[in-house]
Parts: structure tokens; sequence; C-alpha cells
């Protein structure tokens, strides 16, 4: 099946909102550990998600499991494999581009923590009306002559809806043509990497993304810096923070409850 060329119907519990933010997380329910990633995501920042109506959108394999509802996607044609990380990415992102239209989109994993409430508030300095490609805990990597910045895909990055607008036309077939680039430039080992891929094409001259780094908020390890920063990241100024584990999940819920998600009054 040419899954690329699938048309997503809208969910009805989401159609016609048009809010501040929406999450797209790449997933998969076919394995246990990530599926058990997902449920713990509906019990702490989830929640949290419902309650400050952030719609969050869970894009998965085409096989479907016992995890059913309006938040649960099943692409046509997509697998569960490690490649299938990137499709979900993409895929997840022009199903919202085609049928919402949000100020912003965060675009993340299962083992990612955001603190909404604050990223909301943070996200106020911005217009999404100008193209903007925001995250942090990036790197770069080369490829020939060209240096390219990314943020880090593990905290997740965050589209503005001009960039959304902008992207909307190749989200589909972004994949293929992320592959044929890194065959053409001898970078195949970075195919799966979909925080890259992403980077390339916003800053393509019909995108023209402007990149906002913000590394005292996005973080490629845990609330407490694991394993690459340890005791480093400051958590009242975290928006979001990856390799979390279940019990991380938990902890850190209550840690932000405890403090009104530490959003400045």
């Amino acid at each position: 099946m040419d899954h690329y060329r699938v048309l997503f119907d809208p969910t009805e519990h989401y159609q016609d909102i048009h809010p501040k933010l929406m999450v797209c997380v790449y997933a998969c329910d076919k394995l246990d550990k990530y599926k058990q990633q997902i449920l713990k995501i509906q019990g702490t920042w989830g929640r949290t998600a419902r309650e400050h109506q952030i719609p969050v959108l869970f894009f998965l394999g085409e096989q479907r499991t016992d995890l059913v509802g309006e938040e649960y996607v099943n692409i046509p044609g997509v697998a569960d494999d490690y490649e299938s990380a990137s499709y979900k990415q993409f895929l997840g992102l022009h199903h919202i581009a085609q049928h919402y239209q949000p100020e912003f989109v965060l675009c993340c994993g299962t083992d990612t923590y955001p603190n909404l409430p604050k990223m909301v508030q943070w996200l106020e300095q911005f217009d999404p009306n100008e193209s903007l490609y925001l995250g942090g805990h990036g790197c770069k990597r080369q490829f020939g002559d060209r240096i390219l910045p990314f943020h880090s895909g593990g905290p997740g990055f965050i589209l503005s809806r001009t960039a959304m607008e902008r992207c909307k036309p190749d989200f589909a077939s972004l994949m293929p043509d992320w592959k044929e680039y890194c065959r053409q430039t001898g970078k195949e080992d970075l195919i799966p990497a979909c925080d890259v891929a992403i980077a390339h094409f916003v800053v393509l001259p019909h995108v023209d993304a402007k990149v906002v780094s913000h590394n005292e908020g996005f973080f490629h390890c845990n609330y407490k810096g694991m394993p690459c920063h340890p005791n480093q990241p400051q958590v009242q100024h975290i928006l979001s923070c990856h390799l979390m584990s279940l019990q991380d999940f938990d902890t850190f819920t209550r840690l932000l409850e405890d403090h009104s998600h530490f959003v400045a009054k």
C-alpha cells in the first residue's frame, strides 16, 4: 500500500479545534515496553494535556491493538520497526497539517515528558505566523560542505503554524526524499535520524524556518540530567525532557504538580 498517498479522516473529537498547542507522538503499541510508555503518558502529562485542552495524538503502525480512541491514529502501510519512527513523525505531522490548525505542534516520542503548561507560557513570546523551528539540546551533522544544526528529537521539537503550512505539501514524501538525500551525500547511517531529517527540510528555501534553540528548556536526558548532564537541569526551567523511566514519569509528575508546573504568575 502506498501509505504516502493516504488521506486520513479527522477525528470527531478534535475536528474544528484550533488550539495553541497540539502534540504529535510517534509511538508503538505492539511491544509491551512502548505500550506501557503510552499508558503512562495517559496517566501523567496526558492527563495534564486534557485538563488544559491540549490535544495529543499518538501515531501508530497499521496493525491495531486494544488501544482504541480518537487519540490513536493507525497509519496504513506503516510497520513498527526502527525506521518506522520517521514515517510516523512525518505522516503524523501530515495528518495534523491536513486537519487542524494549531498555533504550534510539539513532536516527540513516548519516553519524553513535556511540561505542557510551562511550554504554553513560553510559546507566548512567539508569533505562529512566522516560520519557526523550536527546540534544544541539539548538535550538528555534516553533509559534504554543508553543516546542518538540528534540535534533539529526544525532548522533541516544535513547529509553528506557518512552518507546518509550508511543509504541508511535502510531509507525505519527506521520508523517501530524505533517504535519497542521505544516499547522495554518503550519509546512509542518518536515514533513521528523524530529528536530523526534519531539520534538513524546515530550513529549505520554501519553508525558511527560523531556528530557535532553548538549551535550558529542552533536554535529551531525563529530568535529573541522566545520563549526559547529571544534576545540571534546573527543573523549574525544563520544558521537555527525555529518557524517562516509568518511575521518572510518576516522580516528575508529583514534582510538577507540587509546584504548579513552575508556571510564572
